[in-house]
């Protein structure tokens, strides 16, 4: 093959590489426990990448905590209202990973 050719395929290959190794994945995330109204919780989520990952917790579309590699959410005096599911997502320039945990009373 001529070499630009061979260049070109070179470059793609490195930049499918890069992209594949570079996916963030969620390493630890809480199991929430069953809470009584008023107790507090914290719910951690963590995730690892070669590139910097931005961690974030949401409830529905809000943002409700996020950090570089690691987002701790604090729920004090809960309340049934505070109960249901919570998104964790973990994103970096290539791709995003995702996990939810359900929050219930006792």
């Amino acid at each position: 093959m001529p070499p630009v050719i061979e260049q070109v395929k070179i470059h793609m290959i490195l930049i499918w590489f890069s992209a594949v190794v570079d996916l963030p994945r969620i390493t630890y995330v809480t199991t929430p426990p069953l809470v009584r109204k008023g107790q507090n919780v914290s719910l951690n989520c963590t995730a690892s990448s070669i590139s910097p990952v931005n961690v974030t917790w949401y409830k529905g579309n809000k943002v409700l905590s996020a950090g570089l590699s690691t987002a701790v959410l604090t729920l004090k005096n809960i309340t049934d209202k505070d109960w249901g599911e919570f998104l964790c997502v973990a994103n970096n320039s290539v791709e995003k990973d995702e996990k939810t945990v359900v929050l219930k009373g006792a």
